[in-house]
């Protein structure tokens, strides 16, 4: 196999102050296993692979990177947040600013009005739950009515007000 080597972007000493600072235990595996390959010169990438339980690709990526580009290149960057959307937090805002002044107008009643405002600003089509996602992002809720029973008699529901005990007592 391939023997590693690293060029001289940090010291030895660099390096060691880097492990023992870190926090983070994935960079702390990163700076461990470029101190390792600059102290063992000849090293193979499987080697390093074992000792480190990574990948032979993520020992050659890693030794690519900081060669390259050095420090700021092993730098790992943090997961999460938004990679893929449609419109930017404040075009969502908004958007959803234009929607609440419609509706208290009256001209916005269900969820499919919604999508013709979001998927015209949006530029393509959008799936229902992209629409309440968006909602819940910007602390939106569905506000609908308490639905009714279908076989409901409201003159037997006023009859039963009328007639009924004022006050509850246990049988005894």
């Amino acid at each position: 196999m391939k023997q590693l080597k690293i060029k001289d972007h940090l010291s030895n000493n660099e390096l060691k102050q880097r492990i023992r600072k870190e926090k983070n235990a994935q960079q702390l595996k990163v700076w461990q296993c470029l101190y390792y390959i600059k102290n063992n010169k000849g090293v193979s990438a499987s080697t390093v692979a074992n000792i480190f339980v990574l990948s032979v690709h993520t020992v050659y990526k890693y030794v690519q990177n900081y060669n390259r580009n050095g420090v700021d290149a092993v730098i790992l960057k943090h997961r999460g947040g938004r990679r893929r959307f449609f419109l930017t937090l404040e075009k969502e805002k908004e958007l959803l600013n234009s929607l609440s002044n419609k509706a208290a107008k009256g001209l916005i009643l269900t969820m499919n009005d919604i999508r013709i405002e979001v998927e015209s600003n949006v530029g393509r089509t959008v799936s229902d739950d992209y629409i309440w996602d968006l909602f819940s992002r910007h602390n939106w809720k569905k506000k609908a009515p308490r639905p009714k029973h279908p076989d409901q008699d409201i003159e037997k529901q006023n009859d039963f007000k009328k007639n009924s005990k004022k006050m509850w007592q246990p049988l005894s």
